[in-house]
């Protein structure tokens, strides 16, 4: 998803979205699988983490794309969320925490 919104299409942004998408599920490594990680606000925040980057460190002809990098890691940590509540999870808790910070309850599609 966040390819769609990406200012250029290369390898390097095919490397960092697919990074991007697949960071939720680093919270196996603490064993809390499909939590806060994978919710709205978690996308939020890397969004915001990845505008910080970009805006710190891109070379400043670059900089003007920052609200777009920031919406890429949004949708593609978003995408990972979304995903992750369409599949047919059965371990409980089922689903993912999708609406983390506005409600700490797990959802999971009907599909």
């Amino acid at each position: 998803m966040g390819w769609s919104a990406a200012p250029r299409h290369n390898v390097k942004v095919a490397i960092a979205l697919a990074a991007v998408a697949v960071a939720p599920d680093l919270d196996l490594l603490i064993g809390n699988h499909r939590g806060i990680s994978h919710s709205v606000g978690a996308a939020f925040i890397a969004g915001v983490v990845a505008a910080a980057g970009w805006s710190a460190f891109a070379p400043s002809a670059l900089r003007r794309d920052t609200l777009r990098v920031a919406l890429c890691a949004t949708l593609a940590w978003g995408s990972h969320a979304f995903l992750d509540w369409l599949s047919n999870d059965t371990r409980p808790p089922l689903g993912v925490m999708a609406l983390w910070p506005f409600s700490s309850e797990y959802y999971k599609a009907g599909v």
